[in-house]
């Protein structure tokens, strides 16, 4: 009898560097705009972590 044991894992693979050019455009915009520009920069984040995460399954089986 094999018992299959299945393995969730995260991975995230994004850079700093994108994250910290999100944070100075979202700041130099929003000091413009005065703050009317912080809800696009909310969904561009999320797009962009989304983007970047991957979800995968393994399964393995043991006896």
């Amino acid at each position: 009898m094999t018992r299959q044991d299945k393995t969730v894992r995260i991975v995230y693979n994004a850079r700093g560097r994108d994250i910290l050019a999100w944070f100075i455009k979202t700041a130099l915009f929003s000091l413009i705009t005065l703050g009317l520009y912080l809800p696009i920069a909310a969904n561009k984040l999320v797009r962009y972590m989304c983007e970047h995460t991957e979800i995968q399954m393994v399964e393995s089986q043991s006896p």
